[in-house]
């Protein structure tokens, strides 16, 4: 089992990957959370792990963040302190630079632009204020310190670690592949118990008029999971969770869901147009409207793929986004 011989980390609800390079030093797949615990913080349990593997901190040459996230990416200003280098792709670049600034800005976007979506504005501080989160920091990163990966890395096992682009949980997210042992280091791209969420994501916008403008996520991470699943990978290690030994059967999960999801979308819109919020409250009516922002942004997800396909067109009323089939 490989697992047995491949090196990890558990952090948290986290998982970090150490792999030594061909010079002896290591490179870490993502940088990890930043929490405390008690007595104690999450870079003294992570360098304590490390030591158990015999791997000093100093032995961190570089670190490469999967997708610009709090859990993955908190600890890389920390790393950064301790000399290594920051391997982060340029889309999400911005994001590690802020850190925690870059959060709040988000949050900050999806604050304003879920009313356009419906809901309720009522029901919005109520949502923003109970958000419950364990305690993490994301502590902004030392620009000089940052670089975008180079496409590949040589092991000291002679085996090659390749940094491939894959679109979808955030603009920049990554994951790396070992052709030779057919690895997939997947972040949060393919995860063994649960779909990942495509979420809100908002770019800087070449529009004059608008700083930043929403990234439609879910096509280019439907996209993502197709082109790997063509990779001939033999295990997915992920961000989040155990080894998973049938790569297959977690490709079938992600395309199921998607593909059911989409299918409830176009029959809810064949019997009559709507905001996401309407289409969310039609297609889970027991849930409460205040538990509905996670549905709606899937939804938002799903209608961006179906608008690709022109299967949805969209029209603006009284400042509310609404959708309707073109069939």
């Amino acid at each position: 089992m490989l697992l047995q011989h491949r090196q990890f980390i558990n952090l948290g609800n986290n998982v970090i990957y150490p792999l030594q390079l061909e010079n002896g030093k290591y490179l870490l797949i993502d940088a990890g959370p930043d929490f405390y615990l008690d007595t104690l913080d999450s870079w003294h349990l992570l360098t304590t792990a490390l030591e158990k593997l015999t791997i000093k901190p100093s032995d961190i040459e570089k670190v490469l963040i999967t997708h610009a996230h709090i859990d993955h990416a908190g600890l890389a200003s920390k790393w950064a302190h301790f000399g290594a280098t920051i391997l982060v792709n340029k889309k999400d670049i911005s994001a590690v630079e802020l850190g925690n600034e870059h959060l709040m800005l988000q949050k900050k976007m999806q604050h304003n632009d879920i009313i356009y979506y419906g809901f309720p504005e009522y029901l919005i501080e109520n949502i923003f204020s109970s958000e419950k989160h364990p305690q993490l920091y994301w502590k902004p990163c030392a620009p000089e310190k940052i670089k975008t990966p180079k496409k590949t890395y040589h092991l000291m096992s002679g085996n090659s670690l390749e940094i491939l682009e894959a679109p979808g949980h955030t603009p920049g997210n990554l994951v790396c592949f070992i052709p030779q042992t057919g690895e997939l280091f997947s972040g949060d791209t393919l995860l063994p118990t649960t779909i990942p969420t495509p979420g809100m994501h908002y770019i800087s916008s070449k529009n004059s008029q608008e700083k930043y403008i929403r990234w439609p996520s879910l096509p280019d991470f439907i996209e993502t999971v197709k082109s790997l699943q063509k990779l001939k990978i033999k295990c997915i290690l992920p961000g989040h969770g155990t080894l998973v030994d049938d790569p297959e059967k977690l490709f079938k999960r992600f395309n199921t869901h998607h593909q059911i999801r989409a299918e409830r979308i176009r029959k809810l819109l064949s019997e009559h147009s709507d905001t996401p919020f309407g289409l969310a409250k039609r297609q889970y009516p027991k849930i409460p409207e205040r538990r509905l922002i996670q549905a709606m942004i899937e939804i938002i997800g799903h209608l961006d793929v179906l608008v690709t396909s022109r299967e949805v067109e969209f029209s603006e009323k009284n400042n509310t986004l609404f959708y309707a089939s073109t069939k």
